[in-house]
């Protein structure tokens, strides 16, 4: 028996130090294993990124509870939702009955979150940055396989806390913004029970609430221990309210009875809330600026209550009834530090909603009064039928000083000044107004401002001399505004029609108004905005952020016809100067009949229209327009500039190395999301280094490009007609695309003005002359503006007339290496020159001309580093050659050629032309030759002279009809890219010609007396508007280039 016990004692230390070692262990020896698992699987299912520091498991020390602690918990959104965290946990600790755990029941004994910070946001497409887990199709079958498997599986949570935590919800679809910070909250009960007691407690620092632009609470305090009696049975759910407190500031309200939840039905049972022992002071707290530190200091009297019941159904198709009234008399109220008071304070509000129809609910605010200094203000409204036929009845009157509106109320870092007056009343029915029976509507009074100041720290200071509007049932008269924002100032008269019908919902709002300006500094008046937080900035820097106010609701229903003139306009680095604007303006379509600017030296005029402009402004959507711009002045280069200077061309020396080349320019970003079509007219323009006059063509600016149609201009004295494309969708590399048709113009001046000119031909310097030229360029810009060379093709045309090429090195090299004076000035007249550029390199096809007796044939190419290889083939007089340096000269070169023409068997001496073939090397700056005799024509060379002649010409008919070829096929590419392009804008056009005669056809219509008749109207339109598009398609197609063929033939 001894022995026994000994070893059943050993055992069982045995036993125990097993454990131990075991419990301390385990948790180490898998734990990196273990987090790396759950973040691999995690993120598998999740749109998301899921992260956390490590975590912690022990049973140890927590026995027989199984404790896990999940440090630094990070879920961050991806694609619309990069960057915002959607979770920041510090620590996440739960505490699991071991015991429990392996019977099956998973008893959590508490849940704690340290410093959570949760931050939901909803796009305003509906998409919630919550909805993170990836879909899976086999989801449905897997749940309903698991639910019948798993049936005996129990789950319970006894309690849970959260401390120190912040929440954030962002929701644009219904405009509420909900921030919770300081969230100290508690909750206890046993959830494995159909029926328990729910406990919870609740400390919120600061609580803001903002819902359709409307501030409900801001940085309200609040309190709370709400105990709830849940029942949960199959299918249904009820919350009773038992003991309960919370308090809103200084507000302590109270509530009682039961909610149900059936399937979608969310159910009232006798729910009432009231503010018992309260005081006007707990209202006071309510208002948002009001509630200040050191709020219990404030003098208070007069009485307060709060009283109102919901009763009923809520779900897609009912409400439930409600009511709601509210009271406070003699109240008044004086801040400790302040020198003035309100006094005379009432208010008698009472909302009832009897049934689930909205439409018999009544709104009764018989008073909204108070005192300030001697002037008493005083408002009621009354309203019925809402939903079917809005019937109002509304008075404001009083006066408020605002100097003594700032000595009475708390405003914390600003101050005002003035006087606002009030004498207005309203009596109709909205269907009196929208049907225009203004006979039966009572509206009259005004509103007027005088000499007000706003000053506010950090914001231009506020001043509003004088505003007045006089208000009649036809419109709103706004006799005056004169207004000064920091540096700006706003003058504005004008009328505002039908405004009661924009209420309604469905009316827009019509207007005339004129504002005038001496100076607007939008730099000051846009001023810097900051976030403080890294959630909120990623949330901001979102495609989709939300405002506090709904543009949607507030903007889009008003049409304005306004004129608007400023004398100067600051913005960015630009000074603007003599704006003026005239037009008709809405949230849609801005129509200008006229529009100036001056910018420095640069007058720019306009009409046309803008399309979607506040889609564009607050959605980033699409803005489209049509608009004709002309200017006597346009200097391009003012906004490629950090400064905004206009700097003047200027003659710049073709750079070495184009790519390390300085400019203070960079490329012109076309803006994404516009699609204009403009008609341009510029009778000088600017850009870089280059000055074109007469400017004229069409433009389509889209989808981050320009295109450019039949643009014409003067330059490098003669005329210019381009075709193409500029494209920055990569901003880094913008493309170029153009065809180019230039005529007559000057060989000097074009090698003076354009760098790439001076890299590729630097000889044209040389040059005296005019010549035409019909050729393609394309390639990529680097950020100096220069093309990056090794992406630049070119191809083409270049003829000449009565060009001169004078004094070029190579020429005196060639005519001294010759002994030929003749060479060293060439005239090219009536020349047609084929090239190409690519990879760096310049190739002309050969050409065939003739200098004072010499027949040629010239061509090669050279490259980017200057380096030459070209081949020329002369037939020269032998009286040409200097000193007979064939036939037994004593130079070097001399006697290298009677060498050649020795061997050849030629008489020099007996021959009238000289055949020579000289391959040109070297650089331009040090070319070298290397001259052949190919024959010699006369008495005894006649037979291999008529040979070389012969062949001469035989090469030069081959080149002609292989460069035919060449601009054949180059001519058919283009062809076909430009019919691409004709058929996408006459499908645009015959669009739009169907879409206008279909409006057209509607309005008719209208106003049709039959059916028939309407029908009638709309078939003939729409006949002729099908005709009118297939002709303007047809048109297109048959002449799909217009000017724009650059490899045309003269006739």
């Amino acid at each position: 028996m001894k022995k026994w016990i000994k070893y059943s004692l050993i055992g069982l230390f045995s036993f125990l130090i097993l454990f131990v070692l075991a419990a301390i262990t385990l948790p180490m020896i898998f734990k990196e294993d273990i987090e790396k698992l759950v973040k691999e699987a995690a993120n598998e299912q999740l749109n998301a990124t899921l992260d956390f520091e490590g975590t912690e498991l022990s049973l140890l020390w927590t026995f027989p509870n199984f404790a896990f602690d999940l440090k630094g918990l990070k879920v961050t959104g991806q694609e619309e939702f990069d960057g915002l965290k959607l979770a920041d946990v510090k620590r996440i600790s739960l505490r699991l009955n071991l015991f429990q755990v392996i019977s099956g029941n998973y008893a959590v004994n508490s849940l704690v979150f340290e410093e959570p910070k949760f931050y939901v946001k909803v796009l305003k497409n509906g998409k919630a940055n919550y909805d993170i887990m990836k879909t899976d199709s086999s989801a449905t079958v897997e749940e309903e396989t698991s639910s019948s498997e798993s049936s005996d599986f129990q789950f319970a949570l006894r309690s849970y806390q959260i401390i120190e935590g912040e929440m954030t919800y962002d929701d644009a679809p219904n405009a509420a913004f909900l921030q919770i910070k300081g969230l100290n909250h508690k909750g206890s009960g046993d959830m494995s029970l159909e029926q328990f007691d729910f406990y919870t407690s609740t400390q919120m620092q600061s609580l803001q609430l903002n819902y359709d632009g409307v501030s409900y609470l801001n940085k309200a305090v609040v309190d709370a221990e709400i105990n709830i009696g849940v029942g949960m049975k199959e299918g249904e759910m009820s919350f009773k309210l038992l003991d309960n407190a919370l308090q809103l500031n200084a507000l302590k309200l109270g509530a009682e009875g039961t909610v149900l939840m059936k399937g979608d039905d969310i159910i009232f049972e006798e729910l009432k809330f009231s503010a018992p022992n309260n005081n006007f002071a707990s209202l006071l707290s309510m208002l948002p600026a009001a509630y200040i530190e050191g709020f219990e200091s404030v003098k208070t009297s007069g009485d307060f209550s709060l009283n109102g019941a919901v009763n009923g159904t809520f779900n897609e198709k009912s409400y439930p009834a409600f009511n709601m009234a509210l009271k406070a008399a003699n109240g008044t109220f004086q801040y400790p530090d302040l020198p003035m008071g309100v006094s005379d304070i009432g208010v008698d509000l009472k909302v009832n909603s009897p049934s689930s129809d909205l439409d018999k609910l009544t709104v009764d605010l018989k008073q909204f009064a108070f005192k300030l200094g001697q002037n008493p203000f005083s408002a009621s409204l009354f309203l019925k039928t809402p939903m079917s036929d809005p019937d109002i009845k509304s008075a404001v009157e009083g006066k408020i000083n605002l100097a003594e509106l700032s000595k009475a109320f708390p405003m914390e870092g600003s101050s005002m000044a003035g006087l606002i007056e009030a004498q207005l009343q309203a009596n109709t029915r909205m269907s009196y107004v929208t049907e225009q029976k203004y006979e039966k509507v009572d509206m009259q009074g005004k509103l007027g401002i005088e000499n007000m100041i706003y000053l506010m720290e950090g914001m231009p200071d506020i001043r509003i001399k004088k505003m007045l509007m006089l208000f009649s049932p036809n419109d709103v008269d706004l006799q005056a505004f004169d207004l000064t924002m920091g540096k700006s100032d706003i003058q504005a008269q004008g009328k505002l029609d039908n405004l009661l019908t924009y209420f309604s919902g469905d009316k827009i709002m019509t207007g005339k108004l004129k504002v005038t300006s001496r100076l607007l500094d939008l730099n000051e008046l846009m001023g810097d905005t900051t976030t403080t937080s890294e959630e909120e900035m990623a949330a901001t820097n979102m495609t989709d952020t939300t405002s506090s106010i709904n543009e949607d609701e507030l903007f889009d229903r008003w049409d304005f016809a306004a004129d608007f003139s400023c004398d100067k306009m600051v913005y960015d680095v630009y000074e603007m100067k003599n704006m003026k604007a005239v037009g008709k303006f809405s949230p849609s379509r801005a129509k200008m009949s006229n529009f100036e600017l001056l910018i420095n030296k640069v007058d720019i005029k306009a009409d046309g229209q803008l399309d979607n402009v506040f889609g564009y402004l607050f959605k980033n959507e699409l803005l489209k327009g049509e608009l004709n711009l002309y200017s006597n002045y346009m200097n391009v280069n003012q906004f490629m500039t950090e400064d905004g200077s206009a700097t003047e061309p200027e003659a710049a020396p073709a750079p070495a190395d184009p790519s390390t080349a300085e400019t203070a320019f960079e490329p012109i970003l076309v803006p994404a999301n516009i699609d204009f079509h403009m008609k341009a007219r510029f009778k000088k323009f600017i850009y870089d280094v280059y000055q074109l006059d007469n400017v004229a063509g069409d433009l389509r600016v889209y989808e981050e490009k320009v295109e450019m149609t039949n643009l014409s201009c003067n330059a490098f004295g003669g005329s210019i007609i381009l075709n193409g494309e500029y494209n920055s969708q990569d901003p880094k590399a913008p493309k170029f695309d153009f065809a180019y048709d230039v005529a007559q113009l000057d060989f000097a001046k074009i090698a003076e003005g354009v760098p790439l000119v001076a890299t590729f031909a630097p000889i044209m310097k040389g040059m005296l002359g005019k010549f035409n030229s019909k050729f393609s360029l394309n390639g990529i810009l680097e950020p100096n503006l220069y093309p990056d060379m090794a992406s630049l093709n070119s191809e083409g045309l270049l003829e000449t007339f009565d060009a001169v090429l004078k004094g070029s090195t190579p020429l005196k090299g060639l005519s001294q290496k010759m002994g030929i004076k003749a060479l060293e000035n060439i005239e090219i007249q009536n020349t047609r020159n084929f090239f190409k550029i690519k990879d760096g390199k310049l190739t002309v096809e050969p050409f065939a001309f003739t200098q004072k007796g010499i027949d040629m044939t010239f061509g090669g190419a050279h490259g980017l580093d200057q380096t030459m290889d070209y081949d020329l083939k002369m037939r020269v007089p032998k009286a040409m050659i200097d000193n007979s340096v064939i036939g037994g000269a004593t130079q070097a070169a001399g006697n290298l050629l009677a060498s050649q023409a020795s061997k050849l068997g030629i008489k020099v001496e007996e021959a009238a032309f000289i055949n020579f073939a000289v391959d040109i090397t070297g650089n331009l700056s040090n070319p070298k030759f290397s001259p052949k005799v190919l024959g010699a024509e006369g008495k005894s060379g006649e037979s291999m002279g008529d040979q070389v002649k012969d062949n001469l010409k035989e090469e030069a008919e081959k080149l002609k009809a292989e460069a035919e070829e060449k601009v054949k096929a180059e001519a058919e590419r283009l062809k076909a890219e430009v019919e691409e392009r004709a058929r996408k804008e006459a499908e645009r056009l015959a669009e739009e010609a169907k879409e206008r005669a279909r409006k057209e056809a509607e309005r008719l219509a209208a106003q049709a007396a039959s059916s028939e008749e309407a029908k009638r109207i709309r078939d003939s339109i729409e006949t002729a508007a099908k005709e009118a598009a297939d002709k303007i398609l047809q048109d297109k197609l048959n002449n799909p280039f217009g000017n724009k063929n650059p490899f045309k033939r003269n006739k």
